[in-house]
């Protein structure tokens, strides 16, 4: 039987390998376990940040103000998470303004 905080544990290391996916340029699996991050602990703010990441760079606009959004609701305290919002918002007014 797991334990909260295996739980925890097991969240973060899915957190990071899916860092290590983005790096690597593999959105799919990186958001596949920022999901499971997130299945194992629905209030870890820092996976919901990094899969809107994922889905910032895969240009999955919605998706990602989505899970910006969560992770706001989640930590508030944080700047970064409102700067990430902002510049989807920014991006998703270029791509309305270009056409793609």
């Amino acid at each position: 039987m797991c334990r909260v905080g295996d739980l925890a544990d097991v969240s973060v290391a899915f957190n990071d390998r899916g860092a290590a996916y983005i790096g690597k340029r593999e959105y799919d699996r990186a958001i596949q376990d920022y999901d499971e991050a997130i299945r194992l602990v629905p209030s870890y703010a820092r996976a919901f940040n990094n899969r809107g990441a994922a889905y910032m760079d895969k240009r999955e606009y919605d998706f990602a103000i989505r899970d910006f959004d969560q992770a706001i609701k989640l930590r508030y305290l944080c700047p970064s998470r409102y700067y990430c919002r902002r510049r989807v918002y920014s991006l998703g007014s270029v791509r309305e303004r270009t056409g793609g």
